[in-house]
């Protein structure tokens, strides 16, 4: 994901790490292949549907439920990466063949 850098430490409370590219030491690795201006957050907690925001939640019902926690979770990086990028999170709907749909002038992946 790239944009304005800006920085979020790793919180255990919560169960997420956070790097920015050449300048956070939040996810390991990722000063070394991440460019300036890009933002990464990675979580060892399953998310919910409370994480889910607006359009994300289209199709959410079929989900089986390890399904369902493992797109909030990822959807939930995605918004923290945004927020650390300076931009508003909002929602990530799925788009051609489940590609996440980011806000104008974002680039990202979650898995």
């Amino acid at each position: 994901m790239t944009g304005p850098p800006q920085s979020r430490d790793a919180d255990p409370e919560d169960g997420l790490t956070a790097g920015h590219g050449r300048g956070g030491d939040g996810v390991p690795g990722i000063r070394r292949v991440a460019p300036l201006g890009s933002a990464a957050v990675d979580t060892t907690l399953p998310g919910t549907p409370a994480d889910l925001l607006g359009p994300e939640r289209d199709g959410t019902e079929r989900m089986v439920p390890s399904r369902l926690a493992e797109f909030a979770a990822a959807r939930r990086c995605g918004h923290l990466a945004l927020e650390g990028l300076g931009v508003r999170p909002v929602g990530i709907p799925r788009g051609v063949r489940g590609r996440p749909f980011w806000p104008v002038g974002v680039i990202g992946s979650l898995t």
